[in-house]
């Protein structure tokens, strides 16, 4: 099979905690779970009579992501074999490949999870906590639009299978 585009990706702490932070976000919905936690906060405060919890409502966003940024950063220094890890990614037709120190990775296309875009990175979810960066600062042109058909691909697949799963149990 024919080699059609490659990236190379340093997975430094910076890189492991916008990754982190964005699967938080974008996957977990980290951001509903907040707003949940300041609506109870407010409903105790009320049914309390005790407003220091609304203090404590706007506290959330705040203490959040600096627990997420905290937890990102002891989950990359405990794990020595990825820190400044080097990958590299190669792009065919039909599927991708990761090599690094820690091994070599294939993945059909069909199989990605989700891919996340940001301003500066594609993360290729290969599951809902595991994935592959790639910096666009590093991408060929024709890489970054085909990592963009992918992520509409994947993502009219897990609508398809979202409306079965709602046709077979609902």
């Amino acid at each position: 099979m024919q080699l059609l585009y490659a990236a190379k990706t340093e997975y430094t702490l910076e890189e492991y905690q916008k990754f982190n932070r964005i699967v938080q976000y974008e996957v977990n919905h980290l951001n509903w779970t907040m707003g949940i936690m300041m609506g109870l906060l407010c409903l105790l405060a009320y049914f309390q009579e005790d407003f220091l919890f609304v203090g404590m409502a706007f506290m959330v966003p705040v203490i959040f992501p600096l627990v997420l940024r905290f937890q990102s950063k002891k989950v990359y220094q405990s794990n020595r074999s990825v820190q400044g890890t080097v990958t590299y990614s190669r792009f065919y037709e039909d599927h991708f490949e990761t090599t690094s120190s820690i091994g070599i990775s294939r993945f059909q296309y069909e199989d990605i999870f989700r891919i996340l875009e940001t301003r500066t990175n594609f993360y290729i979810l290969v599951a809902k906590n595991q994935g592959i960066i790639i910096v666009k600062a590093g991408c060929e042109p024709g890489l970054i639009d085909l990592l963009k058909k992918q992520k509409e691909v994947s993502a009219g697949r897990r609508k398809k299978v979202k409306t079965r799963q709602e046709r077979t149990h609902g």
